[in-house]
C-alpha cells in the first residue's frame, strides 16, 4: 500500500475537523493541520515521482498519471486550493492532466498556479506561464492538424499572452508567443478572415517566427476582396 493511500486509510475525522480554520486563516489548530497535509504530501510525492521515473516507456507513464496518479491526488489538489495551501502537487497535476489530454482542468489549474504565484518546482527550467503555454500550444497545433478547433482553450491562452485577458500580458520567449500568432493567423486563414490573419501573421513575423509565404497569401487574399 503507497504512503498516500495509507494516509487516506488512517487520516482520522479529528484531523479533517481541525483543518477547517485553516480556510480562514484563524487557528492554530488549522494551521498545524495545513502544514500536517503538506508534510505528508512531500513524502507520497516523492515517492510517487520516484516510482514514475522508473518507467521507462512514455505510454505506460501517461497511463500511470491517467490512471493513478491523478484520481489518487484530485481530493488534495482541491483541498490545496480551497485553504489557499501552496504545494509542488499544484503544478504537478497540471503536468499531469496535460499528459492526459485533459487540457480543460489542467488549464483551469495552470491559471490558478499563475494567479497564486506558484513556481514550477525546482527540477523544471520553464516558469508556470511558459510550461502552460508550450502545453496548450503543443496540443492545439495537434488539433489544428487534424482540422480540428482547438477553442476556447488556445484562445484563453492568446489573451494572456496579448493582454486581452490580463492587467499584465505574460512574459513569455518570443519564440513561445510568435508561434501563438502564427498558429491564430493560420486559424483566421481557414475562416477566412484574411486581414486578421495578416495582422497575426506579422505579428508573429516580428517575434521571428518563418511566415513568409502564409504572409504574402493573406494580404493576397485581402486584396482579391477578403475580410
Amino acid at each position: 500500500m503507497s504512503l498516500m493511500r495509507n494516509f487516506q486509510k488512517n487520516f482520522s475525522a479529528e484531523a479533517e475537523a481541525a483543518a477547517t480554520p485553516a480556510t480562514s486563516g484563524r487557528g492554530g489548530r488549522g494551521l498545524v493541520a495545513g502544514k500536517q497535509l503538506t508534510a505528508l504530501l512531500d513524502a507520497s510525492l516523492s515517492e510517487d515521482l520516484r516510482k514514475l521515473s522508473d518507467i521507462k516507456a512514455v505510454s505506460t507513464k501517461i497511463q500511470r498519471k491517467r490512471e493513478v496518479l491523478i484520481p489518487q491526488y484530485e481530493g488534495y489538489v482541491e483541498r490545496l486550493r480551497d485553504e489557499g495551501l501552496h504545494h509542488d502537487l499544484l503544478p504537478y497535476m497540471m503536468l499531469w492532466q496535460f499528459d492526459a489530454g485533459d487540457i480543460e482542468k489542467a488549464l483551469d489549474l495552470g491559471l490558478h498556479c499563475v494567479r497564486e504565484g506558484l513556481p514550477m518546482p525546482e527540477r523544471f527550467r520553464r516558469d508556470v506561464p511558459t510550461t502552460i503555454a508550450d502545453a496548450v500550444l503543443e496540443w492545439a497545433e495537434g488539433v489544428y492538424n487534424e482540422q480540428g478547433t482547438p477553442e476556447p482553450y488556445f484562445s484563453t491562452v492568446l489573451g494572456f499572452i496579448d493582454g486581452m485577458n490580463t492587467a499584465e500580458p505574460w512574459d513569455l520567449p518570443d519564440k513561445v508567443a510568435a508561434k501563438y500568432y502564427r498558429l491564430a493567423g493560420l486559424l483566421e486563414m481557414r475562416a477566412e478572415r484574411y486581414e486578421s490573419a495578416v495582422a497575426c501573421f506579422e505579428t508573429a513575423q516580428e517575434l521571428g517566427a518563418p511566415v513568409k509565404t502564409v504572409l504574402a497569401e493573406a494580404r493576397k487574399a485581402t486584396d482579391a476582396g477578403g475580410e
